[in-house]
């Protein structure tokens, strides 16, 4: 009897879940088509997947559970994250280790900068050539990932985002004066 009373529960969460989702994509149609909100869409998503996935496979007698949800929510994150690293690179909104700056005269200001930038260029290059790496090895040893796409796909964002941020990192030394 105790497993009818958790599906009865879990019944009743996931249609609880159902509204919140619908309610989620309905307020914030018009953003998820041309702004970034759909971040933060993704975000909720996330919370509400992993906390489903917990409540189904926790449920008492139904030992259901999503193969698949774990690696999705790993996934998922991954590439938000660096999607999310590329678009603050490019709008210069990143992170900066700054205290060179703070002790050093203010002439010297724009070398430092030129130098920070380098710097965390040539990081994102190495950690783009190990990525590749990874990379080939996940398709040579035909992990599976999600579904029917294979975990070097899934995992291709790190060598791609690290490209791409290690290339505007340097450019951004050449193309426009560093302030």
């Amino acid at each position: 009897m105790r497993w009818i009373e958790s599906a009865v529960l879990v019944a009743l969460f996931l249609s609880l879940l159902l509204v919140a989702v619908i309610q989620i994509v309905l307020r914030n149609a018009g953003e998820l088509l041309y702004g970034l909100s759909w971040v933060a869409e993704l975000v909720n998503m996330w919370v509400v997947w992993a906390f489903l996935q917990i409540a189904i496979t926790n449920s008492g007698g139904l030992s259901l559970g999503l193969s698949w949800a774990d690696e999705f929510v790993s996934m998922s994150v991954l590439w938000i994250t660096f999607i999310g690293a590329m678009i603050a690179v490019r709008q210069n909104g990143h992170i900066r280790v700054d205290f060179m700056e703070k002790f050093l005269p203010e002439n010297w200001s724009k070398f430092t900068k030129i130098c920070a930038n380098f710097s965390a260029g040539v990081v994102c290059w190495v950690v783009c050539y190990f990525s590749v790496i990874f990379v080939i090895w996940e398709f040579q040893s035909r992990n599976p990932g999600i579904g029917v796409v294979p975990s070097w796909i899934l995992v291709s964002i790190i060598p791609i985002a690290c490209f791409v941020m290690g290339l505007r990192f340097v450019l951004s030394i050449f193309l426009k004066s560093v302030e």
